[in-house]
């Protein structure tokens, strides 16, 4: 038990508050080392929001390192410091939950208006949706074969998300982007796929085919617009890298 209290009494000396009545003079090197861990105590106390007494906490200190007889028998000590451990340690748990809770409900929000969206967005004329849930509006139509899997493209793209702030767009960087038809976003290669050079389409995508889990705008629904400018070998073509290919 003993060595359990030292062990504990030694973990938290490094979130304990020390203040001093006066301000010391830092003279020497055991001075300023002193004053470190004082702060560092004083300071993690703070940020875990405790609220303890100053004198008692110098006190104690003062008569550990002396050697003195303590103030409180050694197993009152020892619960105490074992229920403050306790209290810390539901206190970041609940922190750490209530977190996560925010997260999921934040999660869970972003898929419900994104469900919410491509419901209505599919009922519209000139809409099309694919069995991977992926719509699209034909702005316009291109002609000759569309890319292959092996292929690259230039494309000129923007993406947004439902409220029309602008994630990306080729048109806020030097030009067209060159991207391996595989290289995209889910969405946008499936939607390559389907086109030829010279067609512009709009593309309504949920979560999954756009950002996915990752990322700033993780398990949003997006909407994306491609025109597919030229196909290019793979062994021609430099790849442009930005976000649309995230």
């Amino acid at each position: 038990m003993r060595h359990q209290a030292t062990l504990i009494l030694g973990l938290y000396l490094i979130v304990t508050p020390v203040i001093a009545d006066e301000k010391p003079t830092l003279v020497d090197e055991a001075d300023r080392i002193g004053y470190a861990i004082g702060h560092q105590i004083g300071s993690d106390f703070r940020k875990q929001k405790m609220d303890l007494d100053s004198a008692a906490i110098t006190q104690g200190i003062v008569d550990g390192h002396r050697g003195s007889h303590p103030l409180l028998p050694p197993k009152e000590m020892n619960m105490r410091l074992v229920e403050l451990k306790r209290k810390i340690t539901d206190e970041t748990k609940a922190k750490a939950l209530e977190r996560l809770n925010k997260r999921q409900a934040k999660m869970k929000h972003k898929h419900q208006l994104g469900r919410e969206f491509l419901a209505a967005n599919g009922k519209k004329p000139g809409i099309v949706t694919t069995e991977s849930g992926m719509q699209y509006r034909i702005i316009k139509s291109g002609e000759g074969d569309p890319p292959k899997l092996t292929d690259r493209v230039r494309i000129h793209y923007k993406s947004s998300r439902l409220d029309g702030k602008v994630i990306n767009s080729s048109n806020l960087k030097r030009g067209p982007g060159v991207f391996p038809v595989t290289g995209m976003i889910p969405g946008a290669t499936e939607a390559i796929r389907l086109m030829r050079p010279g067609a512009k389409w709009e593309l309504y995508l949920p979560p999954k085919l756009a950002y996915g889990r990752r990322g700033p705008y993780a398990h949003e629904a997006i909407i994306a617009e491609v025109e597919l400018l030229e196909i290019l070998p793979a062994e021609t073509a430099r790849t442009d890298q930005s976000r649309f290919s995230d």
